[in-house]
Order: structure tokens, then C-alpha cells, then sequence
């Protein structure tokens, strides 16, 4: 076993991003919670893909600080969302 920590949970109600153009998420909103409900075989409770078939995303804090670095911007996790 190893263990984990979580850094940020997001959620949002809905996305745009099957019908704009790249990097244009129109009005969806980011949520961030400190806890959120979670039932197995429906996901993340009130998120846009609460009944899909892959509701949750991890995500490495570290690939997203070292994408950051190479990109050279300042890491802002909720756009990895």
C-alpha cells in the first residue's frame, strides 16, 4: 500500500467543451470542495459527470507543477480541471 493525498477536489454543473473552440469554456463554473460525496458506480455527487461511465480524474500535483515549469507559467491546479 502506498498512501495518497488528495490536494483539491473540483467539481462543475456543467462544460461547454464538446462544442467550442479549444481552450473556450464558456460560463462552466470551477467548484472546489474541501469534501464531496462520492457513490460507487455514479461519481462525484452533482458534478457534470456524476453518471458517466469515468466520473473521476486523479490527477499528479507533480505533472501538473512540472508542465507548468516547461510551459513557464505560474500553476493555477483548477485549470487542469
Amino acid at each position: 500500500m502506498k498512501n495518497i493525498t488528495i490536494h483539491h477536489i473540483y467539481t462543475s454543473p456543467k462544460h461547454h467543451y464538446f462544442t467550442r473552440e479549444k481552450f473556450d469554456v464558456g460560463d462552466a463554473p470551477t467548484l472546489e470542495h474541501d469534501s464531496i460525496e462520492l457513490k460507487a458506480g455514479q461519481g462525484l455527487k452533482d458534478d457534470r459527470f456524476e453518471f458517466s461511465k469515468y466520473p473521476i480524474t486523479f490527477f499528479s500535483l507533480e505533472v501538473a507543477q512540472e508542465v507548468c515549469k516547461n510551459m513557464d507559467i505560474e500553476l493555477d491546479i483548477k485549470l487542469f480541471r
